[in-house]
């Protein structure tokens, strides 16, 4: 079996363009000022590029937080970190 992982925690990161340290449970489009519209977007694009494959359309919004991508990896199979 495949072992996969995704350092989502940097991916956020790069795209949040905030430090490592901030990305945490609680950090999502309520609460960070930088997840906007348009970084969502390319957080969706660079996890489809990781995955492989899309993501639903319906599940797209559903994907905001980093709880809630976490959960989603998880789900898939995936290890985060």
């Amino acid at each position: 079996m495949e072992n996969k992982s995704i350092n989502l925690k940097e991916l956020l990161s790069k795209v949040l363009q905030l430090p490592i340290e901030r990305i945490k449970g609680n950090i999502g489009a309520e609460t960070c000022s930088q997840w906007d519209s348009i970084s969502h977007i390319d957080i969706i694009a660079r996890l489809e590029k990781e995955l492989s494959e899309d993501i639903p359309t319906e599940e797209v919004g559903d994907l905001d937080s980093f709880i809630s991508i976490k959960t989603f990896l998880e789900n898939k199979g995936w290890k985060t970190y």
